[in-house]
């Protein structure tokens, strides 16, 4: 299955030049639900569903998104090797309006042979868009010129348009045009405060770590937060890995099930910073180590046991 693109985190080395380099952008409001797509199967008889991490089924369909899919669209107005990326909106930390929910906001295809990143603004998305119950293009709140300052795109946050009154989780800078070094598209996702997966915490020195493993440690401590325990817990419900009730489940039980999940997703977002490819093998594992002791901390803090 094909992965949708890392999007990087504004403070990060790589989203700054990124975003040096951008010309034209499309911002899209960045939506608190499921990463879902669709494909037309490779025999052209039907459609093939995914979600972040896995292939979906009837049993295991991301909370509605495959019995939504089998439903509502239709085969027939799908293009071979093209992948369908959007949000499917399952109920996650942002408190949008209630006719919001179980519907899927399109805001990417893929080509699969040219392995590109395209918008759906095009007769391709619109069309199934028009077509297809419960489908929407993701809202752009903004289209045009770079902007110089990240300020500006922070701006942009301040309001969801599907929410009564509060900020977005915040936005999704795209110029499909730009590449970097290794001719990758980047894509940069700018965070509103209340939604914030990092943290300002004061890291202490600690006289018995090396001069790398104190670097290491005081990453890992600044980029977790409860914020971002809290949204990865949301994403292990819709994938199925544990139920709603999750709060009310045994620690004992939790965090076998997550949390080499968790490291997962750090080192997919924090692996060149750290530089983890490079590294000896023990401050890997003492890398591991700190990322499943600040989400095991934070984890406790949630689950009411």
């Amino acid at each position: 299955m094909k992965k949708y693109t890392k999007v990087i985190g504004s403070h990060r080395d790589q989203a700054k030049k990124a975003l040096e380099g951008y010309n034209y952008v499309t911002v899209f409001e960045k939506m608190d639900g499921a990463n879902a797509s669709f494909k037309l199967s490779e025999d052209g008889k039907s459609i093939t569903c995914f979600s972040r991490r896995k292939k979906l089924n009837p049993e295991h369909g991301l909370q509605g998104f495959v019995e939504w899919v089998n439903e509502n669209v239709d085969k027939e107005l799908l293009l071979p090797g093209i992948i369908y990326f959007g949000e499917w909106m399952n109920p996650h930390k942002v408190k949008y309006k209630q006719d919001i929910y179980k519907k899927f906001f399109l805001f990417d295809l893929y080509d699969v042979d040219h392995e590109l990143y395209f918008t759906p603004m095009n007769e391709v998305g619109t069309e199934i868009v028009e077509k297809t119950e419960g489908m929407f293009l993701a809202p752009v709140v903004y289209q045009g010129r770079a902007f110089a300052d990240v300020d500006d795109y922070y701006d942009l946050t301040k309001k969801s348009a599907f929410t009564e009154d509060g900020p977005a989780e915040g936005v999704v800078v795209k110029d499909y045009h730009y590449r970097d070094r290794f001719n990758n598209q980047v894509f940069v996702k700018v965070i509103n405060e209340e939604f914030k997966e990092t943290n300002n915490k004061k890291v202490k020195k600690e006289k018995h770590l090396t001069p790398e493993e104190q670097k290491i440690q005081t990453h890992v401590d600044t980029n977790i937060s409860k914020n971002g325990v809290e949204k990865f817990l949301l994403k292990q419900v819709d994938e199925g890995y544990i139920g709603k009730n999750f709060e009310n489940t045994k620690l004992s039980t939790l965090i076998p099930t997550l949390k080499d999940l968790f490291v997962e997703d750090f080192l997919s977002e924090n692996r060149e910073e750290i530089g983890y490819d490079e590294i000896s093998n023990q401050l890997r594992n003492f890398t591991k180590k700190r990322v499943i002791k600040n989400f095991v901390d934070y984890l406790k803090q949630i689950v009411n046991n």
